[in-house]
């Protein structure tokens, strides 16, 4: 069963799914990608309840989780999710990030070493500054589409948009994630800006730990994962399906991995 919470932070509050807490379960810590919530993991937690104790929480400006006034660099996520697994007396976990939530669990790997054991990314940023360039021509656009209109034209530009990425794959997801990314617009554009400024590449290149990386094919990332691939060679990888929704549409295949590349160091 996946339950739901809130824990105050000295910045606002985060709301969080969960699956059961027992003492022998280690612990996997979810973040999820820029226009979505937490929800977007909860095919995989039940695919794996029975072996880990798994907190997913909204990210400051989406789902229920509170709005930052601003967001300076993505830190400023490690900072408040910090807090939050400390006010949950969690001291050591996994890290899963996916898209922009991959860039703030590299953020906290580095800058917490000591607490996490292994760092998983789906869907590397792994982009030079020129390729940032067109990455935020387009997050550009996409929030310009999303902000609230009087006529409400960004309700059917937020849905259209969505069928770029794959939700329209299910009407379900589709449903699910127009909501959330409407909701979020002024979250959305405080994310892109904060993960587009991160320099992905040397926080990569210099993070120490055991790191799996995953990507679909078709995923708007692609381009970037054989370099992340090439520069940690160390680093295991998978390749799922499932466009940028790969835990919505491939959680067997996101389940599988994860759960492979966990038991070698749990």
């Amino acid at each position: 069963m996946i339950k739901k919470g809130y824990v105050d932070t000295k910045w606002g509050q985060i709301h969080y799914r969960y699956t059961k807490s027992l003492a022998d379960l280690p612990v996997i810590v979810m973040l999820h990608q820029t226009t979505s919530t937490s929800a977007m993991f909860e095919a995989v937690m039940l695919r794996l309840e029975k072996y880990y104790h798994m907190v997913a929480p909204d990210m400051p400006g989406y789902g229920n989780s509170f709005l930052p006034a601003e967001v300076p660099d993505i830190g400023y996520y490690t900072d408040v999710f910090i807090e939050f697994l400390d006010n949950l007396n969690i001291k050591k976990f996994h890290v899963v990030g996916h898209h922009t939530g991959g860039g703030i669990a590299l953020d906290m790997k580095v800058r917490y070493s000591d607490r996490i054991n292994t760092l998983t990314i789906i869907g590397p940023i792994y982009a030079d500054m020129e390729e940032r360039k067109s990455l935020r021509k387009i997050t550009t656009e996409l929030v310009d589409q999303i902000v609230p209109k009087a006529d409400g034209s960004h309700l059917i530009a937020g849905w259209k948009m969505l069928e770029i990425y794959g939700a329209h794959a299910s009407i379900e997801l589709h449903h699910r994630e127009a909501l959330d990314h409407l909701k979020a617009w002024r979250g959305c554009a405080q994310a892109f800006n904060a993960i587009l400024n991160q320099n992905f590449i040397e926080l990569f290149d210099k993070v120490e730990g055991p790191i799996l990386i995953m990507c679909s094919h078709d995923d708007v990332l692609w381009p970037y994962f054989p370099k992340a691939k090439k520069a940690r060679p160390d680093a295991e990888y998978a390749i799922v399906k499932g466009r940028d929704y790969e835990c919505d549409l491939d959680p067997d295949g996101i389940a599988s991995a994860l759960h492979q590349f966990l038991q070698k160091y749990c």
